[in-house]
């Protein structure tokens, strides 16, 4: 009898995936060798219709933090460098906004 995988360790994805409109799409689309070259592209013009964008922008946002590393692939329409990037404004954001809260410059 052949061994059954086990689900605890089964990838569950978030259930707005079921609605993104990369499920119909070549996954390949969206983990180019190049970042800089027509397959990002196409990639991210995917993601620009997407009713789940946000979603998915902030659960790459959210491993990437809790690995402390970058995730290979347009996620949530932006390239790995974007979302770091994106990561560090949202930060320096809720820096200011905790200064202006204490008081301090």
């Amino acid at each position: 009898m052949p061994e059954q995988s086990n689900p605890a360790n089964a990838f569950t994805p978030p259930t707005w995936w079921r609605f993104a409109v990369c499920r119909k799409a070549d996954l390949r689309t969206f983990f180019p060798r190049h970042y800089d070259g027509p397959t990002a592209l196409a990639a991210k013009q995917i993601c620009t219709g997407c009713p789940v964008r946000t979603a998915c922008l902030e659960e790459a946002l959210r491993v990437e933090r809790d690995t402390k590393s970058r995730r290979h692939g347009v996620f949530g329409g932006m390239l790995p460098e974007e979302r770091h990037q994106e990561w560090r404004r949202r930060t320096r954001d809720r820096r200011k906004r905790a200064r202006a809260v204490r008081g301090t410059p």
